[in-house]
């Protein structure tokens, strides 16, 4: 991951700045209790959740006829939770470091399809960026691409 966002400092600070992430992101996970459990039980909890996440995923793609997005908890438009999961979705899916959760997304086709119809669709897309970013500042395929 050094190659990506820090690519532009020099490899010694890279390495630096990156203990110190670890170091942090390693606490901050002790304290919320999951850096503390094994790592048979952190993957049971990862695949129960995602698996649940699918669920309710399954349950709104009921609702909508047809191949257009469909929103998390229903409705016209995305809300909150609809770009937090979507979110969650594409770097799950595109993240090099933790190929673990990419599989277990892919395993689940309604978080897929989840993602793709937002990420084909301009009205989709547009929603979400507008919630993610409300100026509208960046362009959504530019930065996401095609990665599924």
């Amino acid at each position: 991951m050094r190659s990506n966002a820090p690519s532009s400092i020099p490899r010694p600070l890279q390495v630096f700045v990156g203990s110190l992430v670890h170091r942090r992101v390693s606490r901050t996970l002790y304290g919320q209790g999951t850096g503390r459990l094994p790592g048979s039980e952190a993957a049971i909890l990862r695949e129960e959740v995602w698996e649940n996440v699918n669920a309710l995923i399954a349950e709104a793609r009921k609702s909508v006829p047809g191949e257009g997005p469909f929103w998390t908890l229903g409705g016209d438009g995305p809300m909150e939770v609809d770009t937090t999961l979507f979110g969650f979705i594409v770097s799950a899916l595109i993240c090099e470091a933790s190929p673990v959760s990419g599989g277990i997304v892919r395993t689940y086709p309604a978080l897929v399809d989840y993602a793709g119809r937002i990420r084909d669709r301009r009205k989709g897309l547009a929603a979400i960026t507008l919630l993610m970013y409300p100026l509208n500042l960046l362009d959504v395929d530019e930065h996401i691409g095609v990665y599924f």
